[in-house]
């Protein structure tokens, strides 16, 4: 539970706004029927007492809103915590899945749309108990009207009164029904479009295709399209709209005709002199009561009938299980030896396999390059080591122990990645370096220097005291690709784990940058296994070994040496690279 004590604080709150009018109608009756039908003597008590009750009511009712709105906001905050450390434990197979983006936009677009899924299960709940409340105060007070309506003898107008409101309430309930019914299924086809829209607005990002725009001149395109979006967005909410106030309406028109049923025959009884003219405004007010209650019953129930299945998406999402976040032992003890075991994976809804049949051995303290062609299936090799994914078939055993059976978070403090799309934050640059509030100063500073970050940058940025980007903080600093990326370098380099993950760690530098940081990360890194994903071939000449990948399946192992020397795929490509480097 988000927030324990809110249903607690909920019922005490409808308690008291409940109470509160009928404490009202049974005062001012009385004080009518004090200056009407009795000589007035005690009209000062009664008002004395309408004063003080009001006051108490007012307080109270205030100080319960209050409370209930502070529980309200909490509530919220916990839930927006809940759903972020969901998606931050879902697996990265599962962010990427489309299914499961959809569904999270859609459990976001339909709380936009009368609040529907966990607002609306509240809503329903405050509903159906304000609406108990509401008609149990009202039936305490109606004891009253219905003796004085029997002693007088007036069955027939009585029965009559009782079957025409049930009458309108069974017409309201099954009307209730149909309304749920089409609101249900106009906000799942306005979610579905808003869900659409916001992948546009997702594929058009202003800042990332900032120089396109500008240098191909997209800005009519875009604009165009955007006002095409709005105009369809604008028709789209104005049917839904239309239709939900002709739904509406009807509820309307049934609530009135309830109104005229209690006008007419409280006011007929009390010309009959049944009720006592001071009793009209207290019977007529618990009447609207009772009938306001049901409604208010029968609405909470339709809408939480309707509102199911939007609920159980937003609790299958909260149910989501990551596979590859799993597992309960301990890291293995010993030098660490890794082995891919007759590994296979493809992605889920595809028939065809990205990675086919990959066996191979690392010792501690090796260092591996793994190279192919685009799409040859490194990245995902790297992503199956760092348990993004689970293999398809085979496993990846360190240490003879399968690392899906390693406690996850256990398993990932062992590997320092660079990965190709890497992320820096607009938060103080030690704070990019240490992906913590809490680092040591002296290894940041150490581990940028390693990363061969210039003098210039080190004495003009210092990293406790300098925020990148400037969304936070004004004087922030924007850094070059190249400086973003050894600030990368200096993340991995920071958190210093047992298995170094490089997917083109180098990509932005000049070459001289690129054969230092290698020679850094070979000298520095003699006893940690690593992995570098490279183009650049001249960068695998460091490295104990190479496999050579290509659709998924190894085809070469070996040395720099061996694999030159066996003229196969790698000698292909090194040949086809220090053509270039001749020619230059």
């Amino acid at each position: 539970m988000l927030c324990k004590d809110f249903f607690v604080v909920m019922f005490l709150k409808n308690i008291i706004v409940s109470v509160t009018p009928y404490v009202n109608y049974y005062l001012s009756a009385e004080l009518l029927n004090e200056l009407y039908v009795r000589n007035g003597k005690g009209i000062a008590n009664i008002i004395v007492w309408i004063l003080i009750l009001n006051f108490a009511m007012a307080i109270l009712k205030d100080f319960a809103e209050i409370i209930y709105n502070k529980r309200t906001v909490y509530l919220n905050s916990q839930e927006a915590y809940v759903l972020c450390n969901k998606v931050l434990n879902l697996s990265l197979e599962m962010i990427e899945s489309n299914e499961i983006r959809q569904k999270r936009k859609r459990i976001v677009e339909t709380s936009k749309i009368d609040n529907n899924g966990r607002g609306a299960f509240i809503y329903s709940i405050d509903s159906v108990e304000r609406g108990i409340f509401n008609l149990v105060f009202a039936c305490l007070l109606a004891i009253e009207m219905f003796n004085e309506l029997i002693k007088s003898g007036v069955y027939k107008s009585l029965i009559l009164f009782i079957l025409l409101n049930i009458f309108s309430i069974i017409i309201y309930v099954k009307f209730n029904r149909i309304k749920e019914m089409r609101n249900n299924r106009l906000a799942n086809e306005i979610s579905n479009y808003m869900v659409k829209e916001n992948q546009l607005d997702d594929a058009i990002d202003y800042q990332q295709l900032g120089k396109d725009i500008r240098i191909y001149g997209l800005d009519n395109f875009i604009i165009a399209l955007k006002e095409h979006v709005l105009e369809c967005h604008k028709k789209s909410f104005s049917q839904y709209q239309k239709k939900k106030i002709k739904i509406e309406s009807w509820g309307v028109v049934i609530y009135f005709i309830l109104q005229i049923i209690s006008y007419v025959f409280v006011g007929l009884w009390t010309m009959q002199k049944v009720i006592k003219i001071g009793s009209l405004l207290k019977y007529i007010g618990l009447v609207q009561g009772m009938i306001n209650a049901i409604m208010m019953i029968i609405h909470g129930l339709g809408r939480l009938k309707g509102n199911k299945q939007f609920l159980k998406e937003y609790t299958d999402f909260l149910d989501l299980k990551s596979e590859s976040q799993t597992g309960n032992l301990n890291v293995p003890e010993g030098d660490f030896f890794l082995e891919f075991q007759n590994v296979s994976f493809r992605y889920k809804g595809s028939e065809e396999y990205v990675i086919k049949d990959v066996s191979f051995s690392v010792k501690k303290g090796e260092h591996i390059a793994l190279v192919g062609v685009n799409g040859s299936g490194k990245t995902t090799l790297i992503k199956l080591l760092c348990r993004f994914y689970q293999p398809t078939k085979g496993r990846i055993c360190l240490n003879n122990v399968d690392i899906g059976k390693i406690d996850y978070k256990e398993y990932v403090k062992l590997i320092s990645p660079v990965f190709q799309g890497f992320e820096l934050l607009p938060f103080l640059i030690s704070e990019n370096i240490a992906m913590s509030n809490e680092y040591d100063i002296n290894k940041v500073n150490e581990c940028m220097k390693k990363a061969l970050l210039d003098e210039v940058f080190l004495r003009n940025n210092l990293p406790e005291k300098k925020y990148l980007y400037k969304e936070f903080a004004p004087e922030g600093v924007n850094v070059s690709k190249g400086e973003a990326q050894k600030l990368a370098i200096a993340r991995a380099l920071y958190k210093d784990g047992e298995i170094f993950v490089l997917d083109e760690p180098t990509a932005s530098l000049d070459s001289l940058s690129e054969i230092e940081i290698y020679k850094q990360f070979h000298k520095g890194q003699k006893n940690k296994n690593v992995f570098f994903i490279t183009h650049r071939l001249s960068s695998t000449v460091f490295c104990d070994r190479i496999i050579v990948l290509r659709n998924g399946s190894i085809v070469e192992m070996g040395t720099h040496d061996e694999l030159i020397n066996s003229y196969g795929e790698y000698s292909k490509l090194w040949k086809a690279q220090a053509q270039y480097y001749v020619e230059q």
